[in-house]
């Protein structure tokens, strides 16, 4: 029987969400960019949900 680990689904579901939300920003928003504090957050977060999801899929490789 496998044990899940509840942390690390929950870090892949958060990058995934990350991810779905920066890419629904650079297709559909692209008039508003660098306007306000909206586009500040997700300035933040380009980039680090790729690079968590990344890393979360390493971490998953290496539990095999």
């Amino acid at each position: 029987m496998s044990r899940r680990i509840v942390g690390y689904d929950v870090a892949r579901a958060a990058a995934i969400f990350g991810m779905m939300i920066i890419n629904f920003w650079l297709v559909l928003a692209r008039d508003y960019r660098g306007k306000g504090m909206v586009a500040s957050f997700l300035a933040l977060l380009m980039g680090r949900a790729a690079a968590t999801f990344v890393m979360l899929a390493g971490i998953g490789v290496s539990l095999l």
